[in-house]
């Protein structure tokens, strides 16, 4: 609406013969917040004075709700509904703060006394609807500076003003305070009624402001919509120190500088960062954060949903409702794509408390995340190594025996029914003792020293013991040696065991007819030496991905097979101080053994 509730017309107020405000013109309308700004000594509190009836006009015109009305007293303010907050308190001393708060409008019971017990309820009552806590009992003189101005905000809205004026209150209200006045500031808009906010914060007035006014030298000067504003003019137009165009343009120069600067602070820091604004809108991505979610748009043609549009439905909604009630939350070991995050999301605000956005870290643990459970996967393995081993030693001489028994009885067995018998304990003795080896293959390695190995030629003597197999199943061979030398310390048997396990793997993984390719890659930077298996059999399920290197789980006919070759590939490799890795995609399937490098110099 603009129809005005509160407006002055060429008011003067003149102060022990000194001209305070000139031809004042102001309005403020229903369901508006007018902030007024100015420089020190402009008038500003002059204005809430005379509106308070602290200070007399001298000629002008005051119209509230469209009536005229004369010089205002404290009390005639108080019947007008003007409720004020001055830059200075103005309570009276030796009363409470229930008694401050009805000063002038005091309750009085029957015989016309004084109702205490009922303004010490009300007022209570207020007190929890506004989560305020203040010892109503004590004088005001007693109570701190923080409680004072407490009850100098209650004796203001208490009874329910229809225009609310704030004095500079921002420098003298704690946290606490300024977010109930901030709501009471929302409330008031909401109900139609004025608010007058006289403050030099400026991010204050650009936060909720719907006009603005700029007095100087008590007259206003300009007035406009907060919408057609910016910030750096209204500063000029304010301050009388930057006057010249020449100020203005490197007032200008010097914020886009210090805009800049931040920015590519953020763009440095190694966690990857995104900020929302007040809106949920995205206002800036920083290198990291980009690099982390592959998002190599523009932040403006991004939104904070497609952002997280890989994150489980569950998990997106729940960060999108944080950031919706401006709460902080945390996330840790999130699934993105190939990467493991820490989601961080916390709200914040300029050093007024007022919400100005939302910040997003995206911290990458997959390193830590892998190297996590790569140490529960050794521990676990370690101790069933030790367990099998002990096992197997222990099975193996009464395995023996019973072997021995079985050929005796074969050498004295007359009929074709205990041949066949015989034969197949034979076969069920020796898949024991199979199983007994592939056991006993967890014992330490420490038993033979290692030796300098060249990895390229390992692998090339490993592929001539295999390559009967290849070319029985028409598998084609890619075998691409590194261009560097690979070498490595390890024992060459065990190794070897591993690489034929790896490829027997991914025949039994393929058709007839597939493709398996070989390399090697040597990283000097990381100190490592990688051999990579890739074949372009059927894809491994992800639950089954999870659990290929736990001993004795297999996905092949039960009898067909132990469950123990890539428990036993681990067991090698990590005895080594390298890793065995698997990555499975809709084509191919990857085995990655990694190997620490070997140089002369660490002799």
């Amino acid at each position: 609406m603009n129809t005005p509730i509160l407006s002055l017309r060429g008011i003067d107020v003149e102060v022990g013969g000194i001209k305070r405000l000139s031809d004042l013109n102001l309005d403020v309308r229903f369901g508006e917040i007018h902030a007024l700004v100015g420089e020190h000594r402009s008038g500003k509190s002059s204005v809430a004075r005379l509106l308070g009836g602290a200070l007399r006009k001298s000629r002008g015109i005051i119209l509230i709700n469209e009536k005229r009305v004369e010089n205002l007293s404290p009390s005639a303010a108080l019947k007008n509904g003007i409720g004020i907050i001055y830059q200075e308190t103005q309570l009276i001393p030796s009363l409470n703060a229930v008694e401050n708060i009805y000063a002038g409008r005091l309750k009085l019971g029957r015989f016309r006394t004084l109702n205490q017990k009922a303004m010490n309820r009300e007022v209570a009552a207020f007190l929890e609807t506004w989560n305020l806590k203040i010892n109503l009992k004590a004088p005001v003189a007693a109570l701190s500076k923080g409680d004072q101005y407490r009850v100098e905000l209650l004796r203001a809205i208490f009874f329910d003003p229809d225009i609310l004026i704030f004095d500079e209150i921002s420098n003298k209200l704690n946290p606490e305070e300024i977010e109930v006045a901030y709501k009471l500031i929302g409330s008031m808009k909401e109900q139609g009624k004025g608010v007058l906010y006289i403050s030099n914060n400026m991010n204050e007035i650009f936060e909720f402001a719907d006009r603005v006014s700029v007095l100087k030298g008590g007259h206003i000067i300009s007035t406009k919509d907060i919408r057609a504003v910016d910030k750096v003019n209204l500063i000029d137009l304010t301050y009388s120190f930057a006057t010249t165009r020449e100020e203005l343009r490197r007032k200008n120069e010097e914020l886009y500088k210090y805009k800049k600067y931040n920015e590519d602070i953020i763009n440095n820091l190694p966690l990857g960062m995104i900020i929302l604004d007040q809106d949920k809108e995205v206002y800036l991505i920083n290198d990291p954060a980009r690099l982390l979610l592959q998002k190599d748009k523009p932040s403006t043609d991004l939104g904070i949903e497609s952002l997280f549009s890989p994150l489980p439905v569950e998990l997106r909604i729940e960060i999108l409702r944080k950031i919706s009630h401006r709460e902080q939350g945390a996330w840790k070991d999130v699934g993105f794509e190939e990467s493991f995050l820490d989601i961080t999301v916390f709200p914040f605000k300029d050093e007024n408390y007022i919400f100005r956005g939302t910040i997003l870290l995206l911290e990458d643990i997959s390193k830590e995340y892998h190297y996590k459970n790569h140490l529960i996967r050794t521990e676990r393995i370690a101790s069933v190594a030790e367990l099998a081993a002990g096992v197997a030693h222990e099975v193996n001489n009464p395995l023996g025996i019973i072997q021995n028994y079985v050929e005796l009885l074969n050498l004295h067995q007359r009929d074709e029914y205990s041949s066949n018998k015989l034969n197949l304990m034979r076969e069920e003795l020796n898949r024991i003792r199979d199983i007994i080896g592939s056991l006993l293959s967890f014992a330490h390695l420490n038993e033979t020293p290692f030796l300098e190995i060249d990895l390229n030629g390992l692998i090339e003597e490993t592929l001539l013991l295999i390559n009967h197999l290849l070319k029985a199943r028409n598998v084609s061979l890619s075998w691409l040696p590194g261009p560097e030398a690979a070498r490595v310390m390890g024992n060459r048997n065990r190794l070897k065991q591993v690489i034929i396990n790896i490829a027997q793997n991914a025949l039994e993984a393929m058709d007839d007819r597939g493709a398996l390719v070989i390399q090697t890659v040597v990283s000097e930077e990381d100190g490592c030496v990688q051999a990579v298996f890739t074949n372009n059999g059927d894809p491994i399920a992800e639950e089954v991905l999870e659990r290929i290197f736990n001993p004795f789980f297999t996905t092949k006919a039960e009898g067909k097979n132990t469950g123990l070759g890539l428990s036993i590939c681990q067991h090698i490799m990590e005895a080594h101080g390298g890793t065995i890795s698997c990555q499975s995609r809709p084509h191919s399937t990857v085995f990655t053994l990694s190997f620490p490098l070997y140089s002369s110099a660490d002799e």
